[in-house]
């Protein structure tokens, strides 16, 4: 349950509580961060663009992308005409 390098650098700071059980002490977490640990973390860049996105979220989705301009397009030349019968053809 406890981590035993945590339960060690616990118990380097505070020797008064008493963390030794049934699990092994392992060594105290390291006080500097490694070296190439930013380098791992930091978000690869394109130059003069920025961050790439990916569209892996697509793959989760039931929506099918392909021509939803038609549809759109459709719609709005249906109410285009509605409006014009409506309020300029009496």
């Amino acid at each position: 349950m406890f981590n035993p390098s945590l339960a060690a650098t616990i118990h380097q700071l505070r020797p008064d509580l008493n963390l030794r059980g049934s699990y092994p002490m392992g060594s105290p977490i390291s006080e500097h961060m490694p070296q190439d640990y930013l380098a791992k973390l930091a978000p690869r860049t394109v130059v003069d663009i920025g961050e790439p996105t990916t569209a892996c979220f697509l793959t989760t989705s039931r929506v099918d992308p392909n021509s939803w301009y038609l549809l759109l397009f459709v719609v709005f030349y249906f109410l285009l005409h509605l409006y014009n019968l409506l309020f300029f053809k009496l």
